[in-house]
């Protein structure tokens, strides 16, 4: 399966409509991402991450890749946050200082409601 902007883009809005977070690991599983591919340059998905809240962003729509998640052994689902660059590009994007600490969580949390709210009912 050749991986595109828009196959991925579908595959988080159809997610982000169910309200599921959605870990690296089962994008790349998903998309049948080689383990030796996942953090090498020829691994489009962060570059597609980047360039979809970019997208979003002058759209004025939730970022979509909020919904994307880093995985660590034994913490539920919910309660994880997608990657530091996830939070460097939605300083960017956004127009706002990084977030650090408590901010962080906040800021993600209400970017998160904002994404499940925007999808809900269309895919």
């Amino acid at each position: 399966m050749e991986l595109t902007y828009e196959k991925i883009s579908e595959y988080l809005g159809t997610m982000a409509a169910k309200k599921e977070l959605v870990c690296y690991t089962e994008m790349y599983h998903y998309f049948q991402i080689p383990k030796h591919k996942q953090t090498s340059d020829e691994n489009p998905i962060p570059r597609f991450l980047g360039r979809m809240m970019r997208d979003d962003a002058k759209a004025n729509r939730p970022l979509l890749a909020s919904i994307v998640v880093a995985k660590r052994v034994n913490v539920d689902k919910s309660k994880l946050l997608p990657s530091q660059t996830y939070f460097s590009a939605l300083g960017e994007v956004r127009q706002i200082p990084i977030p650090k600490g408590r901010e962080k969580r906040l800021r993600y949390k209400a970017e998160l409601k904002a994404v499940f709210a925007y999808y809900a009912g269309r895919h």
